[in-house]
């Protein structure tokens, strides 16, 4: 494997890391609204529809990998998971704000890297790579319009009554497994009411 091919490497892994944490962030914040007043709704729906185009994106840049032939381990949930120390709307909306910008600037890099080469993958790079940094640059149009939003008349995040729903990511990779394929979350989960209608099912 030469530099590039290293560098490259190197930077998707910190892609599908980030990918996979968006997703589990989006739908973890989804589960701490509470109320259920017309922003709460706008809120939730766009956290759910970020969360669900960061697993595409996942699984697109996983293809991108096989194609490109390159040796990437998976990000496993112990790279992944975070927790806020505060669950108030406006840490968690500039939380998730920081990290899409920090998605643009990730993908930026990726395209200038292969930009400046004559790496035969490139062009493969370039046309998975792009739409998905575009689409991150709505996330980030998205969410400070959320922010903004949120200043006339935000109300709503509080800290969880309970943690459980989190075993479906961490205990069990039969549960709303998010280290892989995703599958339904396990009948034994009294948070399983989260996901059934949710990307999460097959």
């Amino acid at each position: 494997m030469n530099d590039l091919q290293e560098q490259l490497s190197f930077l998707l892994h910190e892609a599908l890391k980030e990918e996979l944490s968006s997703c589990v962030g989006y739908l973890y914040h989804n589960r701490l609204l509470s109320n259920s007043d017309n922003f709460t709704q706008y809120l939730s729906e766009e956290l759910l529809e970020h969360a669900d185009e960061e697993y595409e994106h996942y699984k697109e840049i996983l293809e991108l990998t096989k194609s490109l032939d390159l040796s990437i381990e998976i990000p496993s949930m112990n790279e992944v998971f975070f927790q806020l120390k505060n669950y108030d709307d406006e840490t968690v909306i500039q939380f998730n704000l920081d990290k899409e910008r920090d998605a643009v600037d990730r993908y930026n890099a990726i395209l200038s890297l292969v930009s400046k080469t004559s790496y035969e993958g490139a062009e493969l790079v370039k046309k998975v790579i792009l739409p998905i940094r575009n689409k991150e640059m709505e996330h980030v149009e998205d969410l400070e319009n959320i922010r903004s939003n949120y200043e006339k008349s935000a109300k709503g995040l509080d800290t969880p009554k309970d943690e459980s729903f989190i075993s479906c990511f961490l205990e069990d990779t039969h549960s709303c497994s998010i280290t892989g394929t995703f599958t339904t979350c396990n009948t034994d989960c009294k948070n399983c009411d989260i996901y059934k209608n949710s990307f999460i099912r097959k």
